[in-house]
């Protein structure tokens, strides 16, 4: 359910469900290092959106749905956890049953990412991501079972029944200790490609040069190497491009023998063109 600013402010420092997925390199949107530099404080909070608070908002109305749908009784779930033995894990859940012996976890998700969702009822459908939320909130909560609630727009809300093991929770606490010590050190952990261009987060504060070692030569030439064949393509490409420009001159398409569109132009609504490829690479 939607946190309170008491709440947001407790988990300042902390590691929260919505972490997990990127710690553990399992988030499409984040990075074990972009998880280091926001519990650090190296980056500023996100901004809320329209879409974020509208997606808040329904999560009372999603959860009645749920609780019509199965014809249960699940109530929202407004208190702070903290773990026992690691004071930097912190959890909001979203509901919780009668019982209280299952979870439930909401996602107004919408149509655009639906396809990273398989059938209604199949738990197997619900992404990686979102698992590594559900898992952690069971292991928070000490509770087995959660369910995970999503609603796509329109009539299309689809819930999945998650029943976790005490082996989920050993390798959920293996990871985000390990994570941890890269914090407690002030260490970032490795990088990945989408880290590049986000990488001066984690490094704020430029010290003097470093000398290259024999390892860091071979990252040097690999990445010197690579961008020149990047040059040589981008330049061969642009030629290619211009010489087809020339073959199709004010045409809006380019097609082959049979008709099929090979290249187009698309105008958008402020009268800009761009030159499309509309044939996949093999």
């Amino acid at each position: 359910m939607p946190i309170t600013e008491k709440q947001r402010i407790a988990r300042k420092g902390k590691i929260g469900s919505s972490d997990v997925a990127a710690i553990r390199g399992h988030s499409p949107y984040s990075t074990p290092a972009k998880a280091y530099a926001k519990i650090k404080g190296l980056c500023g909070e996100p901004i809320e959106t329209t879409a974020m608070r509208v997606g808040t908002a329904m999560e009372p109305i999603i959860l009645n749905e749920f609780n019509l749908k199965h014809e249960v009784h699940f109530n929202e779930y407004n208190d702070t956890l903290y773990h026992p033995r690691h004071e930097f894990l912190i959890c909001h859940c979203d509901g919780i049953s009668d019982d209280p012996q299952e979870l439930l976890e909401i996602k107004n998700v919408g149509h655009r990412v639906s396809h990273h969702w398989g059938p209604d009822g199949d738990p197997v459908g619900v992404p990686l991501y979102v698992l590594d939320q559900c898992v952690f909130q069971s292991f928070m909560t000490g509770i087995m079972t959660v369910w995970v609630c999503a609603y796509f727009g329109g009539n299309d809300v689809r819930s999945y029944k998650i029943v976790f093991t005490k082996k989920d929770h050993d390798s959920l606490e293996k990871d985000l200790l390990k994570f941890w010590g890269y914090v407690e050190r002030s260490e970032v952990p490795p990088l990945g490609a989408t880290d590049a261009k986000s990488a001066s987060l984690y490094w704020p504060q430029h010290s003097p040069g470093v000398k290259t070692s024999m390892f860091d030569n071979a990252r040097v030439l690999g990445y010197t190497k690579n961008r020149r064949k990047m040059n040589e393509a981008q330049g061969e490409m642009l030629k290619y491009e211009a010489s087809l420009k020339e073959v199709m001159k004010d045409a809006e398409s380019l097609e082959d023998d049979e008709g099929r569109t090979i290249f187009t132009w698309r105008t958008d609504k402020r009268g800009n063109r761009s030159f499309r490829c509309k044939i996949k690479e093999n």
